[in-house]
């Protein structure tokens, strides 16, 4: 792999135009110049007026891909008519998903809304039963408001019968 070419003010011009054709996206143009991405991103942050023009090149090229959107919605794109192997003819056809996406993006009354409520439209109401292991954190468990009818044992050594599980829906006993 060849090294990486050196951030020059010419190169760095020639970045931001290539970025704001390409339609912002950083790595493609780094790769267009052979230049680190990691260096242009601390340059980025050292000088605010390469910060700047960056952001107004990635704004222009997302422009682009709007303008391009659009034009699929409301132009279309050309299809060939393929008949034996052969094109006969094209057609036009719009696109409906890009449509709805700028559509979306411009009325509120298109973008999609979700509320998820309880029954009558009330919040709903949730139940956290919290297990804690009987290891001694007496503490914790009364930060949590857990009460315990038996305090666990603090001897070492000392071999435990297991308790039966008394969670619902358990099968241990």
């Amino acid at each position: 792999m060849p090294a990486k070419t050196r951030l020059t003010s010419q190169l760095l011009d020639k970045f931001i135009e290539i970025l704001a054709e390409n339609g912002g996206i950083v790595c493609d143009a780094a790769d267009a110049l052979n230049v680190s991405r990691t260096g242009l991103y601390a340059k980025r942050e050292d000088d605010e007026n390469f910060k700047t023009r960056w952001l107004d090149a990635v704004d222009r090229g997302v422009d682009l891909i709007e303008d391009e959107a659009r034009r699929r919605a409301l132009v279309g794109t050309d299809h060939p008519v393929i008949h034996q192997g052969t094109i006969t003819d094209s057609y036009k056809e719009k696109s409906d998903f890009c449509l709805g996406l700028i559509l979306r993006g411009y009325r509120s009354q298109f973008r999609q809304r979700t509320e998820i409520s309880g029954p009558g439209g009330e919040p709903i109401q949730t139940n956290v039963t919290i297990y804690l292991p009987e290891n001694g954190r007496d503490d914790a468990d009364q930060k949590m408001g857990v009460t315990r009818d038996v305090k666990p044992s603090k001897a070492k050594n000392r071999r435990k019968t297991p308790k039966p599980d008394s969670r619902p829906g358990s099968t241990k006993t």
